[in-house]
């Protein structure tokens, strides 16, 4: 379950404390893990900035400009609550960021250390992401999910903003690369 790092009421901007996704060990095994997360979206008035951010854990070293070396690849759909009453799992409904069979690789270009993207409105029930990685003989750190949102054009009433505030979450899974 996630927590509010912090929420400005006058502005309507919340920032989510990140959540960690993948722990990058330094090996040589070169082992693939995949984390997922699930975002919901309580109010389709919202902008939503999800972002995969790579953090080392040995910040006095010189970083390398590439981490291609990790292959890491994103997932990222709308997904739909099916309320028919038959499974009640969530329903890809659309693609944001990759596909299933061909999720983006990220970072986009060396000398990037993460990715973001923002969706401008939505009409799915929940963010999904499917997030993996593999290990890097060189690096090791920690793969956060990072989440902000606020209205999208609109200033809403204070009620509304503390009832979207208690609504809003991440739920994610968190995989060790061996």
């Amino acid at each position: 379950m996630s927590t509010i790092n912090n929420s400005d009421p006058i502005l309507q901007r919340t920032r989510m404390r990140p959540e960690p996704l993948i722990y990058v060990q330094d090996t040589a095994t070169r082992a693939a893990v995949t984390a997922k997360f699930r975002i919901r979206i309580p109010d389709a008035r919202l902008q939503v900035k999800v972002s995969l951010l790579f953090v080392s854990s040995k910040p006095s070293a010189p970083f390398p400009d590439d981490l291609s070396g990790m292959a890491a690849t994103l997932w990222l759909y709308g997904a739909d609550q099916d309320d028919s009453g038959v499974s009640g799992g969530d329903v890809p409904i659309t693609n944001i960021i990759g596909t299933e069979a061909v999720p983006q690789p990220i970072p986009l270009t060396t000398g990037l250390r993460g990715f973001s993207t923002e969706t401008k409105g939505t009409l799915a029930d929940y963010l999904e992401g499917v997030f993996t990685a593999k290990s890097d003989s060189v690096l090791k750190g920690i793969w956060y999910l990072s989440v902000s949102y606020q209205p999208l054009n609109v200033t809403l009433p204070m009620p509304i903003w503390e009832r979207i505030n208690n609504l809003f979450n991440i739920s994610s899974t968190t995989a060790s690369v061996p």
